[in-house]
């Protein structure tokens, strides 16, 4: 029951991740136009994304367990979004 549990707070978790993510990059990239600072953004856009995941109610075992989703996704919203590929 607890991985039933668990795998459905992830589902969760995935879903806020995918409707504020592009929100997210868009906000960062018109604050912060100037190239060069894309691993700043990337923090700031993944700081926000965990953070607000926490005070959703999602716990730190969540949002840990998703940190590579977190990652790649942004990096795909940032090609695809900013960078045009």
């Amino acid at each position: 029951m607890e991985k039933i549990k668990f795998a459905i707070e992830i589902a969760k978790f995935l879903v806020y991740l995918y409707s504020v993510i592009k929100a997210l990059v868009l906000e960062i990239e018109s604050l912060i136009p100037e190239s060069g600072k894309g691993a700043e953004k990337f923090n700031i856009v993944k700081n926000a994304i965990i953070n607000g995941g926490r005070i959703a109610g999602f716990t730190e075992e969540i949002t840990d367990a998703a940190e590579q989703i977190i990652d790649r996704t942004i990096d795909q919203t940032v090609a695809l979004e900013i960078n045009g590929d």
